[in-house]
């Protein structure tokens, strides 16, 4: 948590009271109907049970960061937030923006250095794939886009393109507060409008 906030501050969340309000964590989520989960909700990220197979999210960086990434979102976009491609609650653009804050932190950690698993993330799919309904797989499409601007921004700039780039996008977050039916168009033009 303290990575991310920290990073964060670096790139431009200096807001009042919304950088350093803290999150917490709630590590043991019984509910089985979560198995296997780690979700966000009112400043906490929730850890569940998991199956043998399954790795333990509390101890995976990205997972961690991700869900802080719909934390963040909560505070610089509100409560009363609307997503057009999802009726009453978090849709692919939420999940495609927390994979992306993620992908802001994992960026400004490695400094764009090579490790094992780099490019198996969601958001950097190349292959073509059907909107399925799913959020996380419509978050693809939206955190891809963001990836794919991320990208050219730090081929561009290096280090000062990511650090440009995460203000940008905290900026466009700001600037649709609150608003009623948020969708990808809707998005891009705060971004526009942001730059």
């Amino acid at each position: 948590v303290t990575v991310l906030m920290d990073a964060l501050a670096e790139m431009g969340f200096e807001d009042p009271e919304l950088s350093t309000k803290p999150f917490h964590a709630f590590l043991y989520d019984p509910d089985i109907s979560m198995r296997d989960n780690a979700y966000y909700y009112d400043n906490t990220i929730n850890f569940t049970t998991y199956s043998p197979s399954q790795p333990n999210f509390a101890r995976d960086n990205p997972t961690v960061w991700h869900e802080l990434g719909h934390g963040v979102m909560e505070r610089l976009m509100g409560a009363h937030l609307g997503f057009a491609d999802s009726k009453g609650g978090y849709g692919g653009l939420s999940e495609g923006m927390a994979d992306f804050v993620a992908k802001i932190i994992i960026e400004h950690q490695t400094s764009g250095t090579e490790f094992p698993g780099m490019n198996n993330f969601r958001i950097i799919n190349n292959t073509g794939f059907y909107v399925t309904n799913e959020m996380h797989d419509e978050g693809e499409s939206y955190g891809g886009a963001m990836n794919d601007m991320l990208t050219a921004v730090i081929k561009k700039s290096g280090r000062e393109g990511l650090y440009d780039f995460a203000d940008l996008t905290l900026e466009a977050m700001r600037l649709t507060r609150n608003h009623p039916s948020l969708s990808a168009r809707s998005w891009f033009e705060h971004m526009l409008y942001a730059d």
